[in-house]
């Protein structure tokens, strides 16, 4: 990526914009209107690890919400992969440049994303990966990470 290319946000969907069995994340779609309002990103995508029924699951719950509509988001910016691994391939295809999940796992892997934040990720991964630690930003709230990634 040149200074010139667009930044490309990429970001997962459970624990970053709703709980898998509950409601959304506290300020998720909120400050996803901003981020795609803002034109900060030339694109956004939602880029989430599920398997065949969660695929269907998170969908059907994204539509629920409104999430499309309310975000400003376009359907088809939604990706999904079998192993948390498989998010690099898709991060690289779609040069994602900003990327947010909860997991630390799944953001070590993701050593060609630049800016990588992990929101609210479990005390567990922190101690299991010092390492990635070093080169990520850890953030507890959206609130805390939407200035992040409009600056």
């Amino acid at each position: 990526m040149n200074d010139a290319s667009p930044a490309i946000l990429g970001i997962d969907c459970a624990n970053v914009i709703f709980r898998p069995l509950g409601r959304q994340i506290l300020g998720s779609l909120s400050n996803l209107r901003k981020i795609t309002q803002s034109d900060r990103f030339g694109k956004i995508y939602i880029i989430s690890r599920a398997n065949i029924f969660t695929r269907i699951f998170f969908f059907v719950r994204l539509s629920t919400l409104h999430f499309w509509n309310y975000t400003g988001m376009p359907k088809n910016n939604l990706y999904f992969c079998w192993r948390n691994k498989d998010k690099a391939s898709l991060c690289k295809t779609l040069e994602i440049t900003h990327f947010v999940d909860d997991s630390i796992d799944v953001l070590r892997h993701l050593r060609i994303v630049k800016y990588r934040y992990a929101l609210n990720p479990k005390k567990k991964e922190v101690n299991r990966y010092p390492e990635t630690i070093k080169s990520i930003t850890i953030v507890k709230s959206w609130e805390e990470l939407l200035p992040l990634l409009l600056t």
